[in-house]
């Protein structure tokens, strides 16, 4: 997990009684609908950004960029994770990982042979709420790119030996994960955090969901989802709009059907404050703590970064410095926010020894609660503004992340033009906004306390 990223494009048995409500689809929020559902062709522009929909409803954004001869493609999936059913868990991230072995015109040899022959990058990868496809090419092989990019997109046909042996992977990463004392606490968190919703389910899933996963799972979730009117495709690098157009309209311009409906999880229940202890064979304790915040585009999400980037933001944050420098508490600590379409969840931890446990978690929540009842220094705000700035305008300085960047504001409903006013947003946060949020979401804590076998008497949690 990330300590903190703008673009997040991304288990065991849940406990507790609040649940996820599953219910029929309705039609889909007005924004989706402008976002992805066009039918007709319109093109907008915004600064040096162009937004065009085609035909068959996918939408284009586009930015030329003449500092190097490196074009970035970024495609953005209305499909993620959490959509899936709760039997099929890690059925998008499975996907993501086949779907680049193998084609109707290309087998998986023949892809990676031609990825190296065109000096270029295919990364497939899935989220809770989306799945994304980045490339990166040369300017010169850009039409070769793009007919290699959109076969993959759209032609995947999941053959089944690559799905077993990429069954095998992910089921070898589970196993390692579920050895690992941070990332079995992380796992429970998120399930009590988000009580019942999908959010809570690792999205590489469980080891029985990803045993039942098929060829034929894949491929129809797939053929459902990956439709022109569900994509927003964006592409930064030295290319003008004129002659990028005319190659996506042949490689992605085909008419393609509508995203079926499904039942989808569509509220989430949240849980009160609980605090979960488990145990295991270790040698450090890990705890981790935190509070359910604000969906993606929320008005009150710079104040929530700021208030992340005070807790845990480096190596001058008040959890480094305090717990771990002048308290001796901790091997590993942090603070981060991360969004989602209907929900965030801002989550501080600590790893430390199993002789300081009690105090590890105290001075955790007594960092989170100084947020509410003490107004944090000026220089403080100021540090975590520029740090946040630094990062931004960093991950600014290749055409794949600007394009990624481009993509995420749009379908979060921001807009492009936001990639040129987020940080107007940051900084325009006052110390008066970070005790606001601090006290509206910051209440009563979920915590699971990862306890080593030799601290506890008490026997192993299921």
């Amino acid at each position: 997990m990330k300590r903190r990223e703008v673009i997040r494009l991304g288990g065991l048995a849940i406990a507790g009684s609040a649940i996820g409500c599953f219910s029929k689809p309705t039609a889909p929020p007005l924004s989706e609908r402008e976002l992805f559902l066009l039918s007709q062709t319109s093109t907008t522009r915004t600064g040096n950004v162009t937004i065009h929909t085609l035909q068959n409803g996918l939408t284009l954004i586009h930015q030329e960029s003449r500092g190097n001869a490196i074009v970035g493609m970024v495609a953005m999936i209305r499909s993620g994770g959490a959509q899936a059913e709760d039997v099929k868990a890690g059925l998008n991230n499975l996907m993501m990982r086949v779907i680049s072995k193998g084609t109707g015109r290309r087998t998986s040899d023949q892809i990676a042979e031609e990825l190296g022959q065109l000096g270029a990058m295919l990364s497939p990868s899935a989220g809770q709420d989306f799945s994304r496809m980045n490339m990166q090419c040369v300017n010169e092989d850009l039409s070769e790119a793009l007919d290699l990019f959109a076969d993959v997109l759209l032609n995947a046909t999941f053959p089944p030996d690559q799905v077993d042996l990429e069954k095998k992977k992910v089921l070898a990463g589970i196993r390692m994960s579920d050895d690992q004392t941070s990332s079995v606490a992380m796992k429970r968190y998120r399930q009590q955090v988000f009580g019942g919703h999908p959010y809570g389910r690792p999205i590489e899933g469980y080891p029985e969901t990803v045993e039942t996963l098929q060829a034929r799972d894949l491929y129809e979730r797939h053929r459902a989802d990956f439709v022109p009117s569900s994509m927003i495709l964006s592409v930064v690098g030295a290319v003008s709009f004129e002659e990028l157009l005319p190659l996506v309209e042949k490689y992605l311009g085909a008419p393609g059907p509508r995203r079926e409906e499904r039942y989808e999880v569509d509220k989430i229940v949240v849980p009160g404050g609980s605090r979960t202890e488990l145990v295991k064979d270790s040698q450090q304790a890990f705890i981790v703590l935190g509070h359910p915040t604000c969906p993606w585009g929320h008005e009150d999400l710079p104040a929530v970064e700021i208030a992340a980037d005070v807790l845990g933001g480096g190596m001058s944050s008040r959890l480094f410095t305090i717990l771990r420098d002048k308290q001796g508490l901790a091997y590993a600590v942090g603070a981060g926010n991360t969004s989602y379409r209907t929900q965030g969840v801002f989550t501080t931890y600590i790893g430390t020894g199993p002789q300081n446990i009690e105090k590890a978690e105290k001075g955790l929540w007594e960092q989170v609660r100084r947020l509410r009842e003490e107004p944090i220094l000026e220089e403080e705000l100021q540090r975590a503004k520029n740090y946040i700035g630094g990062e931004y305008l960093r991950g600014h300085e290749r055409n794949m992340a600007r394009a990624s960047y481009l993509a995420y504001w749009h379908a979060t409903g921001k807009g492009v033009e936001y990639d040129q006013k987020y940080l107007d947003d940051i900084n325009a946060v006052t110390v008066r906004d970070v005790m606001r949020v601090a006290n509206k979401y910051f209440l009563e804590p979920t915590t699971v306390v990862l306890r080593p076998t030799s601290a506890t008497k008490q026997e192993p949690a299921s």
